[in-house]
């Protein structure tokens, strides 16, 4: 088991209500499994995929990661776990704009420490997505599918145990969305990759090895 999630709350005020997003949710992660979680905007997908990353903390409950509870660890181990075991694809890609497609797949590696190392895997990935001939351009000269991309390959190249996807595909065209889809598919296959996905897109949905729907709180398995 990669993840696991247990008894997982967490509420917001807002004035004098008090809404709960996530009430005692439960998930497990495995090795080299696709999850997908669906829900309706506000339904606490974004919220549950920060508490996993450990961006976020519940109200109570517990997030494990290779058997260790890190609800609990002090946010500077927080970060290096974050930067070694997890990685993040988010609905904007985050690139940072001064630094090339090359350093910014890289960048996670330099801020651990090992950069050197993986200086020839950032070219190997880039010809995974067929985008060698880009590694030098800045943000600012991709296609939104590039960019995605390249924030994808940033995710993993520290070999995180699991990546987290919020909303992967809600910026793209039909085309650009496809592609990414395939790509999950790809990493999850050559890479044995572990990968949680929310998203409102029933294709993104569909590619799930378990489907969730995020109601009320809690996950409801799809079949």
């Amino acid at each position: 088991m990669i993840l696991e999630a247990k008894n997982i709350n967490k509420t917001y005020e807002n004035g004098e209500n008090t809404l709960c997003v996530l009430d005692e949710l439960n998930l497990t992660v495995d090795k080299s499994e696709i999850i997908t979680i669906m829900g309706e905007s506000g339904s606490g997908k974004s919220t549950l995929l920060n508490i996993l990353g450990t961006l976020d903390h519940p109200d109570k409950g517990e997030v494990y990661i290779q058997g260790k509870n890190v609800t609990t660890l002090p946010e500077i181990e927080l970060a290096e776990l974050r930067n070694c075991h997890i990685g993040f694809v988010f609905q904007f890609h985050h690139l940072l704009p001064e630094f090339t497609a090359y350093e910014n797949i890289l960048m996670p590696a330099m801020i651990s420490g090992n950069e050197a190392e993986k200086r020839k895997e950032v070219d190997d990935l880039l010809a995974f997505v067929d985008l060698g001939n880009r590694k030098n351009h800045l943000p600012s000269e991709l296609s939104g599918g590039e960019r995605l991309r390249i924030a994808v390959l940033r995710s993993m190249i520290n070999r995180p145990e699991v990546i987290l996807a919020d909303e992967p595909t809600g910026n793209l065209d039909a085309k650009n969305a496809k592609k990414m889809i395939d790509l999950f598919h790809k990493i999850n296959q050559e890479y044995e990759q572990s990968i949680v996905i929310t998203t409102h897109s029933q294709e993104v949905g569909a590619i799930g090895h378990r489907q969730f729907d995020l109601m009320n709180g809690k996950l409801q398995g799809k079949g």
